[in-house]
C-alpha cells in the first residue's frame, strides 16, 4: 500500500462519519443553549466579588459569547443539512436513477438533471467541513483567551490591585504584545527549519488552516473565516453591549418626548431574575408609599476604594467623606441622584431583614436602602 492511499478503515470511518455528526452535534447544542446564562453571572462575579477589571471579564465573556453563538449556527445549519442529506439518501435508494426524462414534456426531457446521489455527496461534504469549523473556533477561542486567563488569576493572588496592574502592564501586555509576536516572526523566517518550528507547525489548528487555503484558496477560506465572525458580531452585539458593569458610570435614562422608555435591567419585577444586577435595580416601576427600597449590588472593588480612601487625608476631603474612620464603609461612598436632586438619608438594611446598617458590609453580596421623600 503506498503511502497515498487512504486505509480501508478510514474509508469506512467517513462512510459512517454522519452517526456520531449527528449524536455529538444534537448534545452540544443542548448544552450551547444552557450556558449563556451562567457565563453571563460567572464572569459577573469575577467582577463583583474578585475585582477582575471590568474589561478583562468583559472580553472574556464576549469570547465565550461568540463561540457559544458560533457553535449554533453551524450545528443548526449543520443538523438541517443532515435531514436534508437523509432525505436524499432515501430517495437515490427509491429512484437511483433520479429523473426519468422520457416521461417528461418534449420542451424539457433534454435537459440536463443530477442524480440524488450527486446531491448525497455534495450535502456530505460541506456537513463535513462545517464539523470540522466547529473545532477550529474552539481552537481559536482557546489561543484567544491566553491572553487574559493569566490577568484573571492574578486577582486570586495575595498580590493588592496596584501589584496586580504593575504585572499585567510589564509582564504580561509586553509578553503578549511584543514578544510572542517577534518570537512567530522568527519561527518563521531564521529559524523555519528548526525542530521547535516543525513542531508549532504540526499543531491542529496550523494544520487545518493549511488543508483550508490549499484546497479551497486562501482568499475563500479568508472570506469565509471573516464573514462567519462578522454573521456572529451581528447576532450578538446587543447581548455584548448589555453586560455592562462600570461601577462608576452613570445611568442615562433613555427619553423621548412624552414617552418614558423602561429599562428592564433597572427593575426586580421586569428583570431577568437570572442574572445578576449590575448596580442597583428599584423594586417596581410605580411606587405607591413616599419610599423607595433600592437593591444595590456589592463589588470587591469598593472595598480597595474604602481602603485607599481610608489611608489618605487628601482623598477623604476629595470625596466630602468625613466621621471615625472605623466607621466608615462602602455605602458612604454610594450616592443616589433623582432628577438632579441628591438623595440625603439613605437607611441601610441587610436583604431580608429590617435591622439597619452602619457598616460592616464587606461579607454582604448587596444590600439595601430606602429613599425617602419623593414618590417614583
Amino acid at each position: 500500500m503506498s503511502d497515498q492511499q487512504t486505509p480501508d478503515w478510514l474509508i469506512e470511518t467517513q462512510n459512517k462519519s454522519w452517526e456520531p455528526e449527528i449524536i455529538i452535534s444534537g448534545i452540544i447544542l443542548t448544552f450551547v443553549f444552557l450556558l449563556p446564562d451562567y457565563l453571563y453571572n460567572f464572569f459577573a462575579s469575577l467582577i463583583q466579588d474578585h475585582a477582575v477589571w471590568e474589561i478583562v471579564g468583559r472580553m472574556q465573556y464576549n469570547i465565550c459569547l461568540m463561540l457559544l453563538t458560533g457553535l449554533k449556527i453551524i450545528l443548526i445549519i449543520h443538523l438541517v443539512l443532515r435531514g436534508m442529506w437523509a432525505g436524499f439518501v432515501g430517495l437515490s435508494y427509491v429512484f437511483p436513477d433520479g429523473v426519468k426524462a422520457e416521461n417528461l414534456p418534449e420542451k424539457v426531457k433534454f435537459q440536463h438533471f443530477v442524480r440524488p446521489e450527486a446531491f448525497v455527496i455534495g450535502i456530505e461534504r460541506i456537513c463535513s467541513l462545517l464539523f470540522s469549523m466547529v473545532f477550529t473556533s474552539v481552537y481559536f477561542v482557546i489561543g484567544f483567551f491566553a491572553l487574559f486567563i493569566p490577568i484573571t488569576l492574578l486577582f486570586f493572588t495575595p498580590l493588592d490591585l496596584e501589584q496586580i496592574k504593575n504585572v499585567t502592564l510589564f509582564v504580561i501586555v509586553p509578553l503578549g504584545a511584543f514578544v510572542l509576536p517577534i518570537s512567530a516572526i522568527l519561527m518563521g523566517t531564521v529559524l523555519k527549519n528548526s525542530w521547535l518550528n516543525r513542531k508549532l507547525e504540526s499543531i491542529p489548528l496550523g494544520q487545518i488552516i493549511v488543508i483550508y487555503m490549499s484546497n479551497i484558496g486562501r482568499l475563500r477560506t479568508t472570506l469565509i473565516y471573516v464573514g462567519y465572525f462578522a454573521l456572529i458580531v451581528a447576532f450578538v452585539w446587543t447581548d455584548m453591549d448589555a453586560f455592562s458593569f462600570r461601577n462608576k458610570a452613570p445611568v442615562e435614562p433613555m427619553k423621548r418626548p412624552g414617552i418614558v422608555m423602561l429599562q428592564a435591567e433597572y427593575y426586580e419585577d421586569l428583570r431577568n431574575e437570572k442574572l445578576r444586577v449590575q448596580r442597583a435595580t428599584i423594586d417596581r416601576y410605580r411606587q405607591s408609599g413616599r419610599r423607595i427600597r433600592l437593591f444595590v449590588a456589592r463589588y470587591e472593588q469598593d472595598a480597595y476604594t474604602v481602603e485607599k480612601v481610608k489611608k489618605s487625608e487628601e482623598l477623604r476631603k476629595k470625596t466630602g467623606v468625613n466621621g471615625p474612620l472605623d466607621e466608615l464603609w462602602i455605602q458612604d461612598f454610594i450616592s443616589v441622584w433623582i432628577d438632579d436632586q441628591r438623595v440625603v438619608g439613605l437607611k441601610w438594611s441587610i436583604p431580608g431583614t429590617r435591622r439597619p446598617v452602619s457598616g460592616g458590609l464587606r461579607r454582604l453580596s448587596h444590600w439595601t436602602a430606602l429613599l425617602p421623600g419623593t414618590t417614583h
